[in-house]
C-alpha cells in the first residue's frame, strides 16, 4: 500500500452551518452532484454497528469494493467516515467535513480527504483526479441554494441527468395541464408539478413529498397534496406507501397499495421487527408514472447524516472511551441510546431549566438513568462514555417526527383521497392502531316527519343537499366521510379543532334552511380496518362519538371533554363571540363510568362578530 494523499478545500460561505447542513450532510446527493458513479449495496449479516459493504464501477470497467465505517457527526458542525477497500485502485479513503460559524455571520467550511492508493504507480493519476474534482464550486452552489432556501430539487452544475421519456411521454406530459385542470387541480400548482416532473433529476423524482414541495413553493400543503392525488388519478404520478423504521426512520420497503402492508416489517440496520403504524411508519410518496418518464433507482452513498435527519449526534466509541458533544439548541424531547443495547436515556432541552452538563454512560449491565432529565438550552454539554467491553455506536435523537411527511393516518382522513381512491384499504383481518383521531357522527333531526310533511321527492332532495353541505365543510377542514347510514354520517378528522369548525359551520348552514343537524364528536385512539373493501374505524372512541350524537338537539354540537382539552379547540371556543359552551354530565349506555363530562357547543348568529376566530377559520 502507498502512503496517503492529502487533499483539503477551505472556503468562507454566506449561509450559516444550520442553513448549509441539509445540503452538505446529504452525502447521497453530494456524491451524485459531484459526478461519482452509482453504488450497489452488498448484504452481509456479520457487519455490525451500521457498517456497510458496497461496490462501484468507475471509469466504465474498474470494480471497487469496500466496507464503510459508520458515519460520525455532530449536527450541524461536522461529519466523517472511512472506507476500507478490499478490491480496486484504493486502499482506503477517509473524509472529514467541518463547518464553523463566523462571528460576523456565515460559515468557514473545511473539507478534507485522505486517499491511500493501492499501488504506488497510481499516485499521480489519483492525485490529479481528486485535485480536479470541483468540490469548491459545488459547495458554493449549495451556499447559493441555502441562501435562497431552495429545496424543491437540486440540479447539479456538473452532472446533467438526461430524462428518459417513453415514446409518447413528452406528448402525454404536454397534455397534462388541461387534464389536471379538468379534474379540479389548482392551475398554478398543476403547472409546477408538470415542470417538476419534466426538469427534476431522477434522485429527486424517486421520492416526491407533497408537503415539502408545498413549503418550498409557498403554497398551502392541502392544495399541493390534492394536486398530487389528482395527478395520480390522471396518470402523471404514481403513489407508493413507504414503510419507515420507528427507530432509524429510514424507508425499509415501499408498497403500491395499503393492501400490501404486512403486519410486521424488519429493519436490518436496527435489527428489529416492528408493526406498521399509520401515524408514523407509513408515509405516502409519489414518483412519475413510468408511462411518461422512467427513472433510474440509483444510490450514491450508503451512509451519511442525511439518511437520519432526526439524529443530531452519532459517535462510535471504543471500550473505555469518553467524548463531550454539544447539547441540542432547540427545545424538545431527546434520547441517547446505542445501536446494540436496549433502552436509553430520555432528556428534555429547556431554555429556562435544567443542568448545564449531562453525563451518560453505556455499561454491560445495561443500566441507564431512570426518568427524564433536563438539560439547559444554552451551551449544554453531553458527555457520553462507553463502559462496556465492546464498541458502541451512540446516537442522540430528536424525538419528533418530520411534519412534512404525508402519513397514512393523515391522507386517509381526507375526502379527496376517499373520492379518488375508494378501493384503497388494508388487507382483510389486518388492524392498525391510530393513536389520535377525532370521530364525528351526525344525523338529521326529524327526518321521518320531514318525509311525511314534504313528500318523498322533496324530502329526499333535502337529504341529498344536507350530504352536499356536510361533504363541503368536512373537505374544507381536511376531514373525510367514512360512511353514511340512512340520513346519518360518520366522519373523521386528524385535528379536533378542524372537526369543531366543520360541524358548527355545517350546522349553521342547515339551520338557515330550517333543518336541524344533530352532531356528536370524541377524540382518541382508533383501530383502522378493512370493512367491505373500504377503510373503516372501530374502537371505544368511535362508540362514544356515536353515543354523544343522541344528546344533540339539532342546534348544538356535543363534544367530549377530550375534544375540549385540545388547546386549539379550547382557545377557539373561549375566544368566540358567537358560540356558547355549556358543560353537563351524562350517562352513556354501554360505558362503565357513572357519568361523563360533556360540553354543549351552541352557535348563535346574534352573537357573531367580524373578528370572531372561529368565523375567520371557517371563511378562510
Amino acid at each position: 500500500m502507498s502512503e496517503d494523499l492529502y487533499f483539503s478545500w477551505q472556503l468562507q460561505l454566506e449561509a450559516s452551518p444550520e442553513q448549509l447542513w441539509p445540503y452538505i450532510s446529504d452525502t447521497d446527493r453530494l456524491n451524485h452532484d459531484i459526478g461519482y458513479s452509482q453504488i450497489t449495496r452488498i448484504d452481509d449479516g456479520d457487519i455490525t454497528n451500521n457498517r456497510k459493504q458496497a461496490r462501484q464501477i468507475i471509469m466504465g470497467r474498474l470494480e471497487q469494493q469496500w466496507t464503510e465505517e459508520p458515519f460520525e457527526w455532530v449536527r450541524p458542525y461536522r461529519y466523517s467516515t472511512l472506507r476500507d477497500y478490499s478490491k480496486g485502485i484504493f486502499g482506503r479513503i477517509r473524509q472529514r467535513m467541518d463547518m464553523r460559524p463566523l462571528p460576523a455571520g456565515g460559515t468557514e467550511l473545511k473539507y478534507q480527504l485522505w486517499v491511500q492508493p493501492r499501488y504506488h504507480i497510481l499516485r499521480p493519476f489519483i492525485a490529479h483526479s481528486f485535485r480536479s474534482t470541483p468540490f469548491e464550486a459545488l459547495f458554493r452552489h449549495y451556499d447559493d441554494l441555502a441562501m435562497q432556501e431552495r429545496h424543491d430539487y437540486v440540479a447539479s452544475p456538473f452532472v446533467q441527468d438526461v430524462p428518459h421519456y417513453t415514446a409518447d411521454g413528452r406528448t402525454r406530459l404536454m397534455q397534462m395541464e388541461a387534464k389536471l385542470a379538468e379534474r379540479g387541480a389548482e392551475p398554478a400548482i398543476a403547472r409546477k408539478l408538470i415542470g417538476y416532473v419534466a426538469e427534476a433529476d431522477d434522485m429527486s423524482l424517486n421520492n416526491i413529498k407533497p408537503y415539502a414541495l408545498a413549503d418550498y413553493w409557498g403554497y398551502p400543503r392541502r392544495t399541493v397534496l390534492e394536486a398530487a392525488l389528482i395527478a395520480t388519478s390522471a396518470g402523471l404520478l404514481d403513489m407508493g406507501w413507504d414503510l419507515l423504521c420507528p427507530s432509524c426512520r429510514n424507508r425499509k420497503d415501499t408498497v403500491k397499495s395499503l393492501k400490501d402492508i404486512g403486519k410486521t416489517v424488519h429493519c436490518d440496520a436496527c435489527q428489529i421487527d416492528y408493526t406498521a403504524n399509520f401515524e408514523y411508519s407509513v408515509e405516502l410518496t409519489f414518483k412519475p408514472n413510468p408511462g411518461i418518464r422512467q427513472l433510474d433507482a440509483t444510490e450514491f452513498c450508503v451512509g451519511g447524516p442525511g439518511l437520519a435527519p432526526h439524529v443530531l449526534v452519532q459517535q462510535l466509541l471504543q471500550p473505555g472511551e469518553k467524548r463531550r458533544v454539544p447539547g441540542p439548541a432547540e427545545d424538545g424531547s431527546y434520547r441517547v441510546r446505542t445501536l446494540t443495547q436496549n433502552g436509553g436515556v430520555r432528556f428534555r432541552v429547556d431554555g429556562r431549566n435544567g443542568m448545564n452538563e449531562l453525563a451518560i454512560e453505556a455499561s454491560d449491565l445495561n443500566l441507564w438513568i431512570d426518568g427524564e432529565v433536563f438539560l439547559h438550552q444554552d451551551n449544554g454539554i453531553i458527555t457520553i462514555s462507553n463502559n462496556t467491553d465492546t464498541e458502541q455506536l451512540f446516537m442522540i435523537e430528536h424525538l419528533v417526527w418530520a411534519d412534512q411527511a404525508v402519513t397514512a393516518a393523515d391522507v386517509t382522513t381526507k375526502q379527496i383521497f376517499r373520492d379518488l381512491f375508494s378501493s384503497e384499504a388494508l388487507r382483510p383481518n389486518d388492524r392498525i392502531e391510530i393513536s389520535t383521531l377525532t370521530v364525528v357522527f351526525t344525523d338529521l333531526r326529524g327526518s321521518t316527519a320531514m318525509y311525511h310533511e314534504l313528500g318523498d321527492a322533496p324530502a329526499f332532495g333535502m337529504v341529498m343537499e344536507h350530504f352536499d353541505v356536510l361533504r363541503h365543510h368536512i373537505r374544507q377542514e381536511n376531514g373525510t366521510i367514512v360512511k353514511t347510514i340512512g340520513d346519518a354520517v360518520m366522519a373523521v378528522f386528524r385535528q379536533p379543532d378542524s372537526a369543531v369548525r366543520a360541524m358548527t359551520q355545517a350546522q349553521r348552514d342547515m339551520d338557515e334552511v330550517g333543518v336541524g343537524l344533530r352532531v356528536g364528536m370524541h377524540t382518541g385512539r382508533c383501530i383502522a380496518v378493512n370493512l367491505n373493501d373500504r377503510l373503516d374505524y372501530f374502537g371505544t372512541t368511535v362508540n362514544m362519538a356515536a353515543r354523544l350524537e343522541g344528546f344533540s338537539t339539532g342546534r348544538d354540537v356535543i363534544i367530549s371533554d377530550a375534544v375540549y382539552a385540545d388547546p386549539a379547540v379550547e382557545g377557539d371556543l373561549q375566544r368566540s363571540h358567537h358560540i356558547a359552551v355549556t358543560p353537563f354530565t351524562a350517562q352513556l349506555k354501554g360505558f362503565p363510568a357513572a357519568s361523563y363530562n360533556l360540553l354543549r357547543v351552541t352557535y348563535s348568529t346574534a352573537l357573531e362578530t367580524a373578528n370572531d376566530p372561529v368565523t375567520l377559520h371557517q371563511r378562510s
